[in-house]
């Protein structure tokens, strides 16, 4: 189990690492401990219940199976204990009803040949070595819906559960080896038991924090924590917000700093652009608020030689959003609130399009919900503009190995072969036999055919048999006595290196709007500097309001060489930001699979119920927006030009014509 253990670990310190402001916040504590602080027991150790057991001939432990108050099992069976045992296939189910209720198990194979298998509640799990753990998680809408999670695979196999709910194990362990439980444990449906005088607090703390502070700065004293539904969050102004981990919400009760320098009683400082947000409950009572907006939080101003904080400020860590001014007329419109056609808490917000930019009304009773809608169109529109090209990266090298077996291989639609290597120079009358490339790289030489066309090169030379493919030579054989004496006593070696860069080209002109549920075509424009052949589009969806990854879509196509169009479905049924990163690989089987990359674009669409109005300045008219007001500015200018001004200048231009007919007249 204690492999179990280590594995969870490695696992967290993985997701620590990705994250790197976590290494201040963990906690160490021992895997079986958190689990154990997190579930209430059910089997624990042999104090909770045992079985009878035989000893056989040689000596070893056999359990008979039996039943007690937690367990009932029939055939040979062993659930705790030391010592050798001998398990064939045994089947047990427990007696408690934990219908509703999250399960976990610590499963574990000891002795013999390390491998464990069985089934849990008619699942098949195979080759735990020697440690397992499964997790039964009711669906929280749906309690006969029950999603079981082997190890550490993210993804669940789903059961169906009727009330009452047994978990049942069937198999063993390997040849005289047992088959353990070290733990089952459960969580109550509603482990978060809020009563109906209580209230959620959240508050935002920068540098570090313990229940002191709560209870001192915040002035009220928590009457529980729960880490299900509202865990304790670190908030990175700039790149988001995750869970703490592990949990550090028991070290925090019994008075430990958030982060600490590995004392939990000694705290460790946050970068200054990093807060621990801390939600805890408290009893209500009137005219509560909470003693921080969500827009602050508690700041330490000044620290004493032990680290202590002397005085706190409350500051604003969160800057709210300003709209910039919007340019409008009659094509370009002004973003307005999407409440606007469905009911009248915004309809006296937008005043409309004066002097070419949009109004809006900041003193009206919803205002800030308005201006909250209208921001988000706007900031949305900007992210759906964006287009990131990854630049490409990949293998661009490999090898073909030629010999009597295999003379060729193809680039797409087109072969490349070539001659067994040839002797050029004297044979060396001392030498009966004679290895390539001796005895110099110039004796060598093979002719090339690739795509109508012939190259010949002496060992170590290379030629670009294709604008952007270079071929390097390398001779390989045995002369005897100047000649091959078999087929097999010549073979070629080939290195091949692909102008990456060049060999496909991706452009995607393509972002904006999509209506939820309807077909969405993406067209992404390859121009194929290879010759005709495989491709494969690998294109990935993310939804970036619930942080959930599509399941990948990979397409195989024929790829022409030249432009080709290619048509990606989009997955249109999750509402918000849908960043969709799309990338070709151009496949080659030379000594092995070769994948050739195009770039990476990174497209975002936003998945709506209705398009906003103001979607035609971004997509339609973009262009227009700069155009314009330039024009408009021109017509200003000569509307502006007095009446008595344009009088006089027509009085001048026609003096000096009737000036210049004067002198023709004198000169003619």
């Amino acid at each position: 189990m204690y492999a179990i253990g280590i594995l969870a670990v490695v696992v967290v310190g993985f997701m620590i690492f990705k994250n790197n402001q976590l290494k201040t916040l963990s906690i160490t504590t021992d895997f079986e401990t958190q689990l154990k602080q997190d579930n209430i027991p059910y089997w624990a150790n042999k104090l909770d219940g045992d079985l009878p057991y035989t000893i056989d001939a040689g000596g070893r432990r056999q359990f008979a199976g039996g039943e007690n108050d937690k367990f009932i099992c029939q055939n040979p069976t062993e659930i705790s204990g030391d010592g050798e045992a001998i398990v064939t296939f045994s089947e047990c189910t427990f007696k408690k009803d934990f219908y509703g209720q999250e399960v976990v198990i610590l499963f574990r194979e000891v002795g013999g040949d390390g491998v464990a298998s069985g089934k849990i509640n008619g699942l098949n799990f195979d080759e735990v070595k020697p440690n397992l753990i499964v997790r039964f998680v009711p669906r929280t809408l749906d309690l006969s819906k029950v999603d079981v999670y082997f190890g550490g695979n993210p993804i669940p196999k789903t059961i169906t559960a009727s009330k009452p709910f047994y978990i049942s194990y069937s198999g063993g362990g390997g040849i005289y080896g047992k088959a353990v439980f070290d733990y089952i444990g459960f969580k109550a449906q509603f482990s978060c038991d809020l009563t109906e005088n209580e209230r959620w607090i959240e508050t935002q703390w920068q540098g570090y924090v313990n229940i002191q502070d709560i209870i001192q700065k915040d002035g009220l004293i928590p009457t529980k924590f729960c880490k299900e539904s509202r865990p304790f969050i670190l908030r990175d102004l700039q790149q988001g917000e995750t869970p703490i981990v592990p949990d550090p919400i028991p070290e925090f009760n019994r008075g430990c700093y958030i982060p600490n320098t590995g004392d939990c009683k000694i705290p460790k400082s946050l970068p200054t652009n990093q807060f621990i947000v801390v939600r805890y409950a408290v009893y209500q009572v009137p005219g509560l608020e909470n003693p921080t907006t969500g827009t602050q939080a508690y700041r330490c101003v000044q620290r004493d030689s032990n680290y202590k904080c002397l005085q706190w400020k409350v500051e604003e860590v969160i800057k709210p959003v300003e709209l910039e001014p919007q340019q409008c007329n009659e094509k370009l419109l002004c973003p307005l609130p999407l409440t606007k056609f469905q009911n009248s808490e915004c309809l006296g917000y937008f005043k409309g399009c004066i002097n070419n930019l949009c109004v809006y009304d900041n003193t009206i009773l919803e205002a800030p919900k308005c201006q909250n809608q209208v921001i988000t169109i706007v900031k949305q529109i900007q992210e759906v503009d964006k287009r990131t090209v990854v630049p490409v990266t990949g293998v661009n090298i490999f090898t073909f190995s030629q010999n009597v077996d295999r003379t060729s291989f193809k680039i797409g639609d087109k072969e490349f072969m070539a001659t067994p290597s040839a002797y050029l120079c004297e044979v060396p009358t001392e030498q009966d036999f004679l290895n390539a490339p001796s005895p110099s790289s110039n004796c060598w030489e093979t002719t090339i055919t690739y795509d109508n066309q012939e190259f010949k090169l002496k060992d170590t030379q290379s030629v670009f048999i294709n604008p952007i493919i270079k071929v390097q030579y390398f001779a390989g054989g045995t002369l005897t006595r100047g000649s091959y004496r078999k087929e097999t006593d010549w073979h070629n070696t080939f290195i091949f290196t692909i102008n990456t860069e060049e060999a496909l080209k991706m452009n995607i002109e393509d972002s904006g709007y999509v209506i939820k549920g309807t077909l969405k075509r993406i067209m992404v424009s390859l121009d194929n500097k290879l010759p005709t052949g495989d491709v494969i589009i690998k294109s990935t969806q993310r939804v970036k309001i619930t942080n959930q990854n599509l399941p990948e879509q990979p397409q195989a196509i024929l790829l022409n060489n030249g432009v080709n169009d290619i048509f990606i479905d989009m997955n249109t049924q999750n509402n918000g930001i849908n960043t969709i990163s799309i990338q070709a690989f151009y496949k080659i089987n030379a000594d092995s699979e070769v994948l050739i990359p195009s770039d990476k674009f990174i497209l975002n669409y936003n998945v709506v119920d209705e398009l906003p109005s103001v979607e035609k300045v971004v997509t339609i008219e973009k262009e227009k927006i700069v155009e314009k007001p330039v024009e408009k500015d021109v017509e200003k200018i000569v509307d502006k030009i007095p009446i008595w001004i344009w009088v006089f200048a027509i009085l001048i231009i026609a003096g000096l014509i009737w000036k210049n007919q004067i002198k023709k007249f004198i000169k003619g």
